[in-house]
């Protein structure tokens, strides 16, 4: 399918220019989405640390003051993220309806060139028929044969 499809492209501009398009995205996306991973890892990374350095500090109303503190911080950064988590989750949620387009448009690009394949290219049925009526014939040999 792929190469069919391929060849079909290659002589239609508008699958050219989707087919560039959807590379383009592809290419770009990384650059779109890396800045804010970063950032968000680094974060993470923090996070992670003074969660863990929390549970080092003996003093219990110390350690609960400062377990706020850091609960206090984290929904405050949840919060200043969530824009970016909900784009995010948009562009994925489009990269899947843009793959399922994608492969659909595949599909229904290249099953009318298959069907016209079928069509022009289906071999007639005598060989099979003649093949058929060699086999009933040993057939019966056999079985006349086996019955003497």
């Amino acid at each position: 399918m792929e190469s069919l499809y391929a060849e079909i492209v290659s002589n239609d501009i508008a699958l050219k220019r989707l087919e560039k398009s959807i590379a383009d995205l592809n290419s770009s996306k990384q650059d779109s989405i890396d800045s804010f991973y970063k950032f968000d890892n680094k974060m993470q990374g923090y996070r992670n640390v003074v969660q863990l350095t929390v549970t080092q500090i003996q003093d219990t109303i110390l350690r609960n003051r400062m377990k706020l503190l850091v609960d206090t911080h984290v929904a405050k950064y949840d919060s200043l993220i969530a824009k970016h988590k909900h784009l995010l989750n948009d562009i994925n949620k489009n990269d899947s309806t843009l793959d399922d387009l994608h492969l659909a448009l595949k599909i229904v690009t290249t099953l009318p060139v298959i069907e016209k394949y079928q069509r022009d290219n289906l071999p007639q049925t005598t060989p099979l028929e003649g093949f058929l009526n060699q086999q009933h014939k040993t057939i019966q040999l056999a079985d006349s044969l086996v019955n003497k």
